[in-house]
């Protein structure tokens, strides 16, 4: 498998000899003309595309070598992601044949007992389990979510004495 490296240019700016350029600047530059002005305009019009030739020659190369080597980048990272999600795929798969795996769907719990209050403590104990149970079964995690959802399952006369503590949550 490919791996990733950082993107380096390692393209060579166009080596023109003084000979190669020098008949460049002088291309259709007459030996024989007489004004100076016109010779040496000719010769920076061309010494000037010339250069812009060679630039632009050279940033092409370079961003051809740079779409080239992020593109194969891309496929690598793509394909990594691609077995990253067939690997999810099949753990996902493992986890639910495990057992009490299946924790992709939630639990069908049924609707929680009211409380009303009670001289027994045994029936609170018997209710905040109850509720405990339910509130991890529906996923409700943060314990303001857990006090709310057990303040709603009270009535009178518990529910008239908890008043204090909803009013703070």
């Amino acid at each position: 498998m490919l791996t990733y490296n950082n993107f380096t240019a390692a393209i060579p700016l166009t080596n023109y000899s003084a000979e190669t350029w020098e008949a460049l600047v002088r291309d259709g530059v007459s030996t024989e003309a007489t004004n100076f002005d016109e010779v040496e305009m000719r010769m920076l019009r061309n010494a000037h595309i010339g250069t812009l030739y060679v630039l632009k020659s050279y940033i092409n190369q370079i961003l051809n070598g740079a779409l080239n080597y992020y593109n194969v980048a891309l496929t690598i990272a793509y394909n990594k992601i691609v077995a990253l999600e067939a690997q999810v795929t099949n753990l996902q798969g493992e986890l639910t044949r495990l057992p009490g795996g299946n924790m992709g769907s939630k639990a069908k719990v049924t609707e929680l007992l009211t409380f009303a209050g009670s001289e027994n403590k045994m029936h609170l104990y018997d209710w905040l389990s109850q509720i405990t149970l339910y509130c991890l079964a529906s996923g409700i995690t943060l314990d303001s979510q857990k006090i709310v959802c057990a303040l709603t399952r009270l009535y009178a006369p518990a529910s008239t004495y908890m008043k204090s503590y909803f009013d703070k949550v």
